[in-house]
């Protein structure tokens, strides 16, 4: 099972909350190649800064 980042994001959107809160753990083992775990961990940091946009946007509109 080879996949690039974007695969991988495709399916990691796909899954319901329960289903993403499994996959941290599931990064945290051993045997998942690290290949995965750098997109796990490319996928959060690009979850991050959205959430933020948003909240700045929030801030500025209310002045």
């Amino acid at each position: 099972m080879d996949m690039n980042y974007d695969d991988f994001k495709n399916k990691v959107n796909s899954l319901d909350d329960s289903r993403k809160k499994q996959m941290e753990d599931l990064m945290q083992r051993q045997d998942i190649p690290n290949q995965y775990k750098d997109y796990w961990k490319q996928y959060q940091s690009e979850q991050q800064p959205q959430q933020q946009e948003q909240s700045q946007n929030q801030t500025f509109n209310s002045f």
